[in-house]
C-alpha cells in the first residue's frame, strides 16, 4: 500500500511541467471517435478536425493550438481532468493539414483496409472491439476489460495443449502487433507473463505484482472503468467463490461499476451478461472470418443486425439510471463478498433493497438543490424539491459547440436519477436560453414549459415573476424575472433583464433581500449596477458564462461592482457547475473548482 501511494505522489505531485507546443509537424499516434492524439515536441496534443489518416503518419497543421478545456459539471465525465492525467495538455481546431508521410506498417495497413470495408456493420463492429472507435457504450463495455479474450484464450486452450499463461502471452504480443495497444492489453499481457515466469509464489502476490507494474506505468489507471472492472473482479476471485455466485459474479460487479461511470444499465442485459461474453466471441470471431473471406460478409451483418435488434428489445424492459453513492457502492460490494462465500437469503434481499432505492433515488433525496449547471455561454438551472418533491428547470441554453441537450443537460439529469421534469420555464426566447429545448424534450418527459408564469408556489419554494407585463422594447429586459424564497433563503433568478428592469424594481419596491443572486444576462455591463445591487445587497452572486466568450463576458465593471458589495462571485467559466444544497435554516454550496460555503439562517 505504502509503494502505490508512493508512485501516485510522485506522478500528481513531480510531474514535470509543461510547455505550449510550437510545432507544426505532428506524428498521429492514436484516433479517436472525434479527435486523434498526436504527438508533437515530445509532448501528446489532442487534434480535432483532422480525418483519413493512419498511426504513426506524420501531419503538417494549420491552427491555435489551446489549452484543453471541457465544461466542468458535478457527476459528469471530466473530459479535461482525465486528459490531464494522461499528460495531454494542449489540443487545436485544425484550419488546414497535409499528410506529409504515411506509415505503411502492417498496423496501419490493417486499419485502413478495415476502413476501406463497404459493409458499415462490419467496419463499425470491427472498429469497436479493435480500435475503441466506436458509438455503443454496451458494446465498449464488453471489450473494456478484456473478459472475451480471456475467454478466447480458454477455448484455444482446450483446442492446443500448451501452457494457458504461455499461450495468452503469445496472443497478447500478437494483438499488440496488429491493434492499438489499450488497458486491457496491458494487464493480460503483465499478468499471463508473471504467472509464467513467477510459478513458485501464490496466485494473491503474482496478481499484486501485475497491478504494481500497471500503477507504475500510470497511476491514474485507477479511476478508469476497466481498472475498476478488472481489479474487483480478480480480487474478489481470490476468495473461495461458490459455484453459483460465480455465475453471477461478472453481472453483480458490472452493475455498481456501469451504473458509477456511465449512469445507465438494462437488468436484462445485465442478467444475460455471462451470453452476451460468448455471443460477442462468437461475432468477433464470425467478423474476422468476414475480413478473410468477403463473401461471408453478409452472414455477419444479418447476426449483427439479430444482436442489435434484440438489444432494443432488453433496453424497453427495465432499465436503471442514477450515479450511486459511495455509501451505495460500499454496501453492495460488502453483500457481494459476503455472497461469494456463501448464498443465503438475507444477502439477496439486501441486492433487492439496494437496488430498490437506487431505482428510487431520485424521490429519495434528503435535501433540496439548486444546481447552476456549467453549459458554457446560457442558462441552465435545476432545481429540486426534497423526498417526493418536483424538479423544476429554468432555461435550457443550447451552443453552437456542443450538443448541450444530449451532452451536458440530459446526462446530468440522468446521473441524478431524475425521470422527468415537472415544469420547464424558458425566461425570454433567446438560443442561450431555450436553444436545447426540443433537443431535450426528445430525450426526457417534461410535463409542462412555461413561457409565461406569474407565480411557482409548492411546498418548500416559493417564486413570483417581477416582470409580468411586457413593457419594454427589448426581449432581454421582458425576460421572466423570478423572486421569492426556497426553504427560507431568498433566491432572484434575472434571466436577461437589464438596467430599466432594475430601475422599475427599485421604484416599486421598498426592500427586496436577495441571498442567492443570478446575475442577469451572463454578467454584461447592460445589467447589475451599483445601485441595484446595494438595493438588494446579495450574499452570492453566481454568473453563468462561456470561456472565451466572443461578447467578453462578464464585464469588469459588473465584477468590481459585486465585490464592492462584499457578494461573493462565482463564475461558470472560472468555477465550473455551483450546486446548492438545503434543509429548513441550513444551505451548503460547493463548485466544481472545489469551493465550499455554508449560510446558516438564523431567525431574530
Amino acid at each position: 500500500m505504502i509503494l502505490i501511494l508512493l508512485i501516485i505522489f510522485n506522478f500528481h505531485f513531480l510531474s514535470p511541467e509543461t510547455n505550449k507546443p510550437t510545432s507544426e509537424v505532428v506524428k498521429v499516434i492514436d484516433i479517436k471517435q472525434n479527435y486523434i492524439i498526436a504527438d508533437t515536441d515530445n509532448e501528446q496534443v489532442y487534434l480535432y478536425n483532422v480525418f483519413n489518416v493512419g498511426y504513426g503518419d506524420v501531419l503538417e497543421i494549420e491552427g491555435n493550438y489551446e489549452e484543453v478545456y471541457s465544461l466542468q459539471n458535478f457527476y459528469l465525465y471530466n473530459f479535461m481532468d482525465y486528459s490531464h492525467k494522461k499528460g495531454i495538455h494542449y489540443q487545436m481546431y485544425v484550419n488546414d493539414y497535409t499528410i506529409l508521410s504515411k506509415n505503411r506498417s502492417i498496423k496501419n495497413l490493417l486499419f485502413e483496409y478495415i476502413q476501406s470495408i463497404d459493409k458499415d456493420e462490419l467496419r463499425s463492429y470491427l472498429l469497436q472491439i479493435f480500435y475503441q472507435i466506436k458509438d455503443d457504450n454496451y458494446i465498449e463495455l464488453l471489450f473494456l476489460s478484456g473478459f472475451h479474450l480471456r475467454f478466447l484464450v480458454k477455448v484455444m486452450n482446450k483446442l492446443i495443449k500448451v501452457n494457458k499463461s504461455l499461450l495468452l502471452s503469445v496472443v497478447m504480443l500478437g494483438y499488440t502487433f496488429l491493434f492499438p495497444i489499450r488497458f486491457f492489453i496491458r494487464y493480460l499481457f503483465f499478468r499471463s507473463s508473471i504467472d509464467f515466469l513467477m510459478k513458485h509464489i501464490n496466485t494473491k502476490n503474482r496478481f499484486g505484482v501485475t497491478i504494481i507494474c500497471l500503477l507504475l506505468m500510470n497511476p491514474f489507471v485507477v479511476t478508469e472503468f476497466s481498472f475498476m472492472a478488472i481489479f474487483i473482479f480478480n480480487t474478489i476471485q481470490l476468495f473461495k467463490v461458490k459455484r453459483l455466485s460465480k455465475l453471477l459474479l461478472p453481472s453483480s460487479i458490472m452493475l455498481p461499476l456501469q451504473l458509477y461511470h456511465f449512469h445507465e444499465i438494462n437488468i436484462m442485459m445485465l442478467l444475460c451478461y455471462p451470453i452476451l461474453q460468448r455471443v460477442h466471441l462468437l461475432l468477433m470471431v464470425c467478423a474476422i472470418v468476414s475480413v478473410l473471406f468477403h463473401p461471408l460478409s453478409s452472414i455477419f451483418v444479418y447476426l449483427i443486425s439479430m444482436y442489435e435488434w434484440l438489444i432494443l428489445v432488453f433496453q424497453d424492459l427495465y432499465t436503471f439510471i442514477g450515479k450511486p453513492n459511495i455509501v451505495w457502492m460500499l454496501l453492495w460490494f460488502l453483500v457481494l463478498l459476503k455472497t461469494t462465500v456463501e448464498l443465503k437469503k438475507k444477502y439477496i434481499v439486501c441486492f433487492v433493497l439496494l437496488l430498490l432505492y437506487q431505482q428510487n433515488m431520485d424521490s429519495l433525496q434528503l435535501f433540496g438543490e439548486v444546481l447552476f449547471i456549467d453549459v458554457g455561454q446560457g442558462d441552465c438551472i435545476l432545481i429540486r424539491e426534497p423526498m417526493f418533491g418536483k424538479t423544476i428547470m429554468i432555461d435550457v441554453a443550447g451552443s453552437f459547440r456542443y450538443e448541450l441537450a444530449e451532452e451536458v443537460i440530459y446526462p446530468v439529469l440522468k446521473a441524478r436519477g431524475i425521470k422527468k421534469i415537472d415544469m420547464l420555464i424558458v425566461t425570454h426566447d433567446d438560443y442561450d436560453h431555450n436553444g436545447s429545448l426540443d433537443d431535450l424534450k426528445e430525450l426526457i418527459t417534461i410535463d409542462e414549459v412555461y413561457t409565461e408564469i406569474d407565480m411557482l408556489e409548492l411546498d418548500s419554494i416559493e417564486l413570483y415573476n417581477l416582470n409580468t407585463e411586457a413593457k419594454f422594447d427589448d426581449k432581454n429586459e421582458n425576460s421572466i424575472v423570478l423572486y421569492g424564497t426556497i426553504y427560507g433563503f431568498h433566491y432572484l433568478f434575472t434571466g436577461d433583464a437589464g438596467i430599466p428592469f432594475e430601475q422599475a424594481i427599485m421604484e416599486e419596491y421598498q426592500h427586496l433581500p436577495v441571498d442567492i443572486l443570478k446575475v442577469s444576462h451572463h454578467g454584461s455591463i447592460s445589467a447589475t449596477t451599483k445601485d441595484f445591487l446595494h438595493f438588494i445587497d446579495p450574499l452570492v452572486g453566481i454568473i453563468s458564462s462561456g470561456r472565451n466568450n466572443s461578447y467578453g463576458h462578464p464585464d469588469d465593471q459588473v465584477v468590481d461592482n459585486l465585490h464592492k458589495q462584499e457578494t461573493t462571485v462565482l463564475d461558470t467559466q472560472q468555477n465550473g457547475s455551483v450546486q446548492i444544497y438545503y434543509f429548513h435554516n441550513l444551505l451548503f454550496m460547493r463548485t466544481m473548482s472545489n469551493e465550499f460555503g455554508i449560510i446558516i439562517k438564523v431567525k431574530l
